[in-house]
């Protein structure tokens, strides 16, 4: 089984997903289903010819997320997100659970790092890099090493 499908599962049924990007490890309420970046699951689902288009895509799901009351009050998380009344009604109407699509991000974040599918460009000489389309999406070099 990949491990996006296990975890969305289990955050439709209103587990939570922790997901650490330095360490590697992912846990679903209670249970730690990758550690250390080793887990039964397949994560071959993360492979990207474009992992920033992917990157993207998955970040722009979770910007325009509907937060929960129970997602707002939790630590905040890697990437920032709009609040409610900062999302248009044409958006709300696709939007999808801010708890489904962080967990779907940072997921994939880990899994495509794990994959050499996104890298650190070491010809790079910061230590974050910023997205051109959404200037608030910054990845830190410390999350990919």
């Amino acid at each position: 089984m990949d491990i996006l499908d296990y975890v969305e599962k289990a955050v439709k049924q209103g587990k939570s997903c922790y997901v650490n990007f330095k360490t590697n490890t992912i846990r679903i309420g209670r249970k730690t289903i990758m550690k250390d970046g080793e887990t039964e699951y397949d994560i071959s689902f993360a492979k990207s010819e474009d992992p920033v288009k992917e990157l993207h895509k998955l970040y722009e799901m979770y910007k325009y997320s509907i937060p929960s009351a129970k997602e707002e009050s939790k630590r905040k998380g890697y990437f920032t997100a709009l609040a409610m009344d900062d999302i248009s009604d044409e958006r709300l109407v696709t939007a999808v659970e801010r708890s489904l699509a962080k967990a779907r991000l940072e997921v994939w974040f880990v899994c495509a790092k794990l994959n050499n599918s996104l890298i650190w460009n070491s010809d790079q000489n910061t230590f974050f890099w910023q997205s051109d389309k959404y200037p608030e999406l910054i990845v830190l070099k410390d999350w990919l090493m």
